[in-house]
């Protein structure tokens, strides 16, 4: 290394053409790479879902979660699994180790898929599992609506510009959150059910 040090140190045109060059090299490397402000990221979850009717949370983590769990636990490429019991439906979160390649996670979401078709355990009222991998989008921008007024002229005003933002050129998604679901409450009368000789789980 001293050779080279002090070759280029009694060769100065040698030098500067090697900087020169050096420089001619980089700044066509510069104008070659991709740049993307919001660059897309191929994420490594994937999720299943399987609706299940009228289950309860702890009947869904014996009859679905458990066995979905043993099933797939020993897929090469998993690094951790995290799943959810909820009134009506059990969901999984795949998340696969950080350096597989795309082929490498088709391979590990063919043999999620494989493996949870072939569970013939289900209960009768759970419908077919549903694997696919999740997307993610970039937020752009986040909207918050304050007032005095209730929350069903709250949902009305959210609503309205959820369209209007929609219909901006470059927007591909909007979503309203923070919201609850509109529910229909139905009260029975115990004398209409006596009439008819009915009980509240006939109605049900």
């Amino acid at each position: 290394m001293s050779k080279l040090i002090r070759w280029f140190a009694e060769n100065h045109v040698a030098a500067n053409l090697l900087m020169v060059a050096i420089l001619v090299l980089g700044a066509f490397s510069v104008t070659g790479l991709k740049r993307n402000l919001f660059p897309v990221i191929e994420p490594g979850l994937f999720e299943i879902t399987i609706p299940y009717r009228g289950g309860g949370p702890e009947e869904i983590e014996e009859r679905i979660l458990i066995p979905v769990e043993e099933a797939i636990s020993d897929i090469r490429g998993i690094d951790r699994i995290i799943s959810r019991a909820r009134e009506g439906v059990g969901t999984f979160e795949i998340w696969t180790e950080i350096d597989l390649d795309a082929s490498e996670r088709q391979r590990v979401a063919n043999e999620i898929k494989m493996r949870v078709d072939t569970i013939n355990t289900f209960p009768p009222e759970a419908d077919n599992p549903k694997v696919h991998q999740a997307a993610f989008r970039n937020r752009i921008i986040s909207l918050a609506i304050t007032g005095d007024v209730d929350e069903h002229t709250f949902l009305k005003l959210a609503q309205e510009i959820e369209q209007e933002v929609s219909r901006l050129s470059g927007v591909n998604v909007t979503q309203v959150s923070g919201t609850r679901e509109p529910e229909l409450a139905i009260e029975v009368s115990e004398f209409a059910l006596r009439k008819y000789g009915l009980t509240f789980d006939d109605v049900a």
